[in-house]
């Protein structure tokens, strides 16, 4: 990896927490992942550790705008060094930020939703303000919501946590810009990718005979149907939340594959899809030149390979067939 990343030990502080850089994970095409553990910011203590979502000692994933075109300079500012980057750095950089708030919104909607109808003394004031805040479509309010979030009582509370611990999605719990940096906070999902997964589970057959490639592998043993049943079912979850979660928006992902899907924990058969760098909005305009994602997943419209042969076949997005 020719960037640098952040040293471990390193403190991010915004805000009222502070989260330390315990080590890192990957790095992609558009930013750097770590493990991060929050802490009390120093000299001061966490303002109300008690109804926090993230107190201190929790273990958390911070992503890092920095993508493979860039530099950290000696201030420690990601920046380009070449001025003729500095306009796909400049769009990328607005992607990164609105994945992060995107995300964020649809962690905070969820655990609303679910807190809606929570019986309670303060079941009715609760209700009229996430339908006021679900009711709108022009602008997304994630201050709000995450105040809302904050507020909830403990019954409420609870539901939110339930439906956070099945969310297909992962959960985002804060984005900050620091030091003229991006960022944003998300759960730590410990059970691996579905990739590492299957290539665990997987047979080598040896060398073949007119076949793709000159080896051929088999699962080990085939997932029973109810697994893949079950997980195909939350895969789909999480593309509907995706597409539906924020009122007036329609996201679709575009980048589907094994390596995109994690587990919570080892052993769990529930994915939590990952990597929203090419996600899309279908009802705003889109540029239809951009080719990316993975060759074989992505959508025809963007696929590398397929060259963008159905770049001018109509608007991006789902179509009659």
């Amino acid at each position: 990896m020719s960037r640098t990343p952040l040293a471990d030990g390193s403190l991010l502080e915004p805000r009222r927490r502070a989260y330390r850089v315990d080590q890192l994970i990957d790095a992609g095409t558009f930013g750097v992942t770590y493990r991060a553990t929050v802490v009390s910011p120093p000299g001061q203590a966490d303002a109300s550790p008690s109804r926090s979502w993230l107190p201190p000692g929790a273990v958390v994933v911070i992503k890092e705008f920095y993508p493979d075109f860039a530099v950290r300079d000696a201030a420690g500012r990601i920046a380009v060094d070449d001025p003729e980057h500095g306009g796909a750095f400049d769009a990328s950089l607005q992607r990164f930020r609105r994945e992060a708030e995107r995300l964020c919104y649809l962690s905070c909607l969820r655990g609303l939703r679910a807190a809606r109808d929570v019986p309670g003394p303060d079941a009715g004031r609760r209700a009229r303000a996430i339908d006021r805040l679900l009711a709108r479509t022009d602008a997304i309010d994630v201050g709000d919501a995450m105040r809302l979030l904050e507020d909830l009582d403990d019954e409420a509370r609870s539901a939110a946590a339930g439906a956070f611990a099945a969310a297909p999605l992962p959960i985002v719990h804060d984005y900050f810009s620091t030091s003229g940096n991006a960022y944003y906070v998300m759960e730590h999902l410990a059970g691996g990718t579905l990739k590492a997964v299957i290539d665990a589970e997987r047979r080598d057959l040896g060398a073949v005979i007119h076949s793709v490639g000159d080896r051929a592998f088999r699962l080990r043993r085939p997932w029973a149907p109810d697994r893949l049943h079950g997980f195909a079912a939350a895969a789909l979850d999480a593309l509907e939340e995706l597409h539906d979660g924020i009122p007036g928006q329609q996201l679709i992902h575009c980048d589907l594959k094994p390596g995109n899907i994690m587990f919570r924990t080892p052993g769990s058969t529930l994915p939590v899809l990952i990597d929203f760098g090419l996600t899309r909005d279908v009802t705003g305009a889109q540029s239809q030149t951009l080719l990316a994602g993975t060759g074989g997943y992505a959508p025809l419209e963007i696929d590398p390979v397929a060259r963008g042969f159905y770049r001018d076949q109509g608007p991006f997005g789902g179509r009659n067939v």
